[in-house]
């Protein structure tokens, strides 16, 4: 599946911990959310369980009687073998609907209070500043209080230079070992920009 054709639904999720021990949620969930950014966007080798409780037929319905609502985990209790090749943000397959065009911010004066913002959370680093193209949904959203619209990106680099490496687009969950770069969303209040916490 290139980049291009991606589609979840001719996926197979699978969750690193096993998800029907009772404190997957307290305890596993913990590990399973670490060991996602840890291997995002990377080829590997797995080995794991076959679960048929949460499967999903190619169009995401639910096959059985279980809906899980946290995404289905057809490969459950899964451990990694190897790591065959590892991929960028640029790179990796993504929800062609969950990207957003960034774009620089529009003037000085709002660079500047972007990154003063993110400088007095993030203390380390010269940052990047980006602004996010909104969609109308987006707008929409924010209209009503949701407070998981991402309108800018602070980043860092982590290499020694980032010069043509710099994220062009934001979506959800695109930090991964491989970036250059690791960046954090941020929303403008009424009182000024702020990093949202668990990007």
């Amino acid at each position: 599946m290139t980049r291009d054709k991606y589609d979840w639904r001719s996926c197979v999720p699978f969750a690193f911990e096993n998800q029907h021990v009772s404190d997957f949620n307290s305890v596993a969930d913990e590990v399973d959310q670490l060991l996602r950014i840890g291997y995002r966007f990377a080829t590997v080798t797995v080995e794991a369980d076959f679960s048929s409780s949460c499967l999903s037929d190619e169009q995401g319905r639910s096959i059985g009687d279980v809906v899980c609502g946290d995404g289905p985990a057809n490969l459950d209790n899964a451990q990694i073998l190897g790591v065959n090749n590892r991929r960028t943000a640029s790179e990796g397959s993504v929800d062609k609907e969950d990207v957003r065009e960034l774009l620089p911010p529009e003037t000085k004066q709002e660079a500047s209070a972007i990154a003063t913002e993110f400088g007095a959370v993030v203390s380390w680093g010269e940052p990047k500043v980006f602004l996010v193209k909104l969609t109308p949904n987006d707008v929409h959203n924010l209209q009503v209080s949701d407070e998981g619209i991402v309108e800018g990106l602070g980043c860092i680099c982590l290499v020694d230079r980032c010069d043509g490496k710099w994220p062009i687009t934001y979506f959800p969950f695109m930090n991964s070992p491989a970036n250059p770069w690791r960046c954090w969303a941020m929303q403008k209040k009424a009182n000024g920009w702020r990093v949202l916490p668990n990007f």
